[in-house]
């Protein structure tokens, strides 16, 4: 039984971070894309700013490549 519930902690946890992680996704390819607009929305929602890409490009990079300074 105790198995059983470990298990489901574990499964959920892990939900939990692939979820947060997709997140702060969204938020680095709408500053890819030049999308001000989404990305202050996912700012504002709290998303995890520090996510990369899988080359390890973050929001902040991309913001310092498009000289957008409000995202910076």
């Amino acid at each position: 039984m105790h198995i059983r519930a470990l298990t489901a902690c574990a499964c959920l946890a892990a939900v939990t971070t692939i979820a947060a992680a997709a997140d702060g996704l969204r938020l680095v390819d709408a500053v890819e894309r030049q999308d001000w607009a989404a990305a202050r929305r996912f700012i504002d929602q709290r998303v995890d700013v520090n996510a990369r890409q899988a080359d390890g490009t973050t929001a902040v990079a991309w913001a310092s490549h498009w000289a957008h300074g409000e995202t910076i």
